[in-house]
């Protein structure tokens, strides 16, 4: 389902790693603008935003993958 490309790191890294690029805006099943302010919102509180939209958008799929990460190592 995800056309973007990937990018994948090599050999000389330490931590092999695949970077997802983010879907464009309006590429979900919603308006571009209320992607805009859900992705903004999955920046915010991704714990909720993240699982309830994920399905309807790519965009805040991405982000909010990004977010839980985020959080999750600012925490540890």
């Amino acid at each position: 389902m995800n056309t973007a490309p990937n990018i994948i790191l090599g050999p000389t890294n330490r931590l092999p790693i695949t970077i997802e690029a983010a879907r464009a805006f309006g590429q979900g099943s919603m308006a571009a603008t209320t992607e805009r302010t859900l992705v903004l919102l999955a920046h915010l509180f991704p714990i909720i935003i993240w699982p309830w939209k994920r399905k309807e958008s790519p965009a805040v799929d991405a982000h909010g993958k990004e977010a839980l990460n985020r959080a999750s190592l600012s925490y540890s």
